[in-house]
């Protein structure tokens, strides 16, 4: 794959960006989230708990990745300050409405094996979260009704979505209201156990209902008095700036660009307006079909490294609405996450929280991005090693180096 890399006469993207960053901060919008490891970077492991499987006129419950099996994957890994997202934690799994307070899918263990895996987490630097739609109202599922709890289209139908592999209408916001002030006024007593919000940070819509009519624009401010409401342990998926004063971290970075023919290259613009405030974590690296360019690009834009991982084999669910998971066991990914987190550790670990105050191409295919704090990343895109200034970057690598005093 060929790519073509802007100098920097080409686009002042980096100035933009840092002014950007000022604006945010000026309005409150952008804090600096601390965390409470400083010498070593973060890393995303999302599980998937239970799915459910269609057998004959009913359904069952899958245990795919239990909370003493999650603790066990955890252990053996040892990393540092580990984001971890369990999906499917409801009864019956993935591809089941949330109910309105915490209830963990009995095959999965109870809510106090998984107040105390919280613990350990936040003990080693950590978060752990429940992974939450709240607008979706997946369909086939009860929890909500149709005549009252759906957001309609201007041609007066119910607004149709697909995510994640299960197909859903959307809940109107009074009904959204409703099941996520339920649902956290109940995980609050599992502190520090968190939510991690999808959809919500990104997906607005109107509702064209007779009687509760609401555009996109009183949705951002209804939806953000919803979140103000409740406790401050949140993470977001690829959120818009009208929740980043709400977000501990933010979830699936982008590191490729959008694929339409009028662009020529990647820049991370939004990875320079919150570097050294909010710590931000790709997509998952076991669903990339270009893992080493990925790699490179995760340490050029200062984004940290995701996994989605399974106890059980993907052939144990391949079934139910979570087949688009199509690779994620432990036992065939483990040593992929050791192995990665050691080296990007090595090279981000020395940047944490500090700004980016340049970067530039120092020639076709390699990059040198430039830390408040002096040090210099150099990505080396190309299939040669090269020599920067003394420091010797091997072709398809990275390197780092301390540029001022």
């Amino acid at each position: 794959m060929h790519y073509r890399f802007l100098t920097q006469d080409e686009s002042d993207y980096v100035g933009m960006a840092q002014n950007y960053q000022r604006y945010l901060m000026d309005k409150g919008i952008l804090k600096k989230t601390v965390q409470s490891d400083m010498e070593n970077i973060g890393i995303r492991l999302e599980f998937l708990g239970a799915e459910k499987e269609k057998v004959l006129l009913w359904t069952r419950s899958i245990p795919v990745t239990t909370i003493s099996q999650m603790e066990g994957i955890l252990k053996d890994l040892q990393v540092h300050n580990p984001e971890v997202m369990y999906n499917g934690w409801q009864p019956q799994g993935a591809a089941s409405m949330p109910p309105r307070s915490l209830k963990i899918d009995n095959s999965l263990g109870s809510s106090e094996e998984l107040l105390t895996l919280a613990n350990s987490i936040f003990a080693n630097g950590g978060n752990l979260y429940l992974y939450y739609d709240p607008q979706a109202a997946l369909i086939g599922e009860g929890g909500y009704s149709k005549r009252y709890d759906l957001a309609m289209a201007i041609t007066i139908v119910e607004l149709f979505g697909y995510h994640r592999g299960k197909a859903n209408n959307y809940l109107n916001v009074d009904a959204l209201n409703s099941n996520y002030s339920s649902l956290t006024q109940d995980v609050q007593n599992y502190e520090p156990l968190g939510l991690a919000l999808d959809e919500i940070g990104y997906n607005l819509y109107s509702d064209f209902k007779s009687g509760n009519f609401l555009n996109r624009e009183d949705a951002i401010q209804r939806y953000r008095e919803i979140i103000a409401d409740s406790w401050n342990s949140l993470a977001f998926y690829s959120p818009n700036a009208y929740m980043y004063d709400f977000m501990k971290a933010y979830f699936d970075m982008p590191v490729s660009n959008s694929g339409y023919i009028y662009t020529t290259d990647v820049v991370p613009f939004l990875q320079i307006v919150l570097a050294g405030y909010v710590p931000f974590y790709g997509k998952a690296l076991n669903f990339s079909s270009d893992i080493k360019m990925d790699l490179l690009r995760h340490i050029d834009f200062g984004v940290y490294p995701s996994y989605f991982l399974t106890h059980e084999p993907t052939a144990r669910f391949l079934k139910t609405n979570s087949n688009w998971i199509y690779t994620s066991a432990y036992e065939q990914w483990g040593q992929e996450v050791k192995d990665t987190y050691v080296w990007m550790n090595a090279l981000l670990a020395p940047v944490i929280g500090e700004e980016i105050t340049s970067r530039e191409v120092l020639q076709p295919g390699v990059v040198a991005t430039t830390y408040a704090n002096g040090k210099q990343i150099l990505v080396n895109y190309t299939d040669k090693t090269v020599l920067i200034e003394g420091t010797t970057v091997n072709a398809l690598d990275a390197a780092i180096r301390e540029v001022l005093p």
